[in-house]
């Protein structure tokens, strides 16, 4: 999946998928909810699911050994899970 053991890429790359989840996860649950796209409300589930990408590349990384990039995904789990909820609560 991932040819890079590098602390950056891992950061890189669960950064990116965490905030493509997060935007994605707004946009289905603003549609539900039939409220205007760009509306942010009530936002505790979609916080909470959009680190789950980040969960499983941490899974992945230390699975196959890439400690460095498994080191760089969790700690960009960590700070943005802190930001969403400080941001959004």
């Amino acid at each position: 999946m991932y040819k890079k053991d590098r602390f950056e890429a891992g950061i890189l790359i669960t950064l990116i998928e965490t905030i493509l989840a997060f935007l994605l996860i707004c946009v289905v649950v603003n549609l539900q909810q039939s409220r205007d796209l760009f509306v942010l409300q009530d936002l505790g589930k979609p916080v909470v699911l959009s680190i789950v990408p980040g969960c499983i590349n941490v899974w992945y990384y230390f699975k196959k050994n890439k400690e460095k990039s498994g080191r760089g995904a969790l700690l960009t789990i960590f700070v943005s899970l802190i930001l969403l909820m400080l941001l959004f609560n």
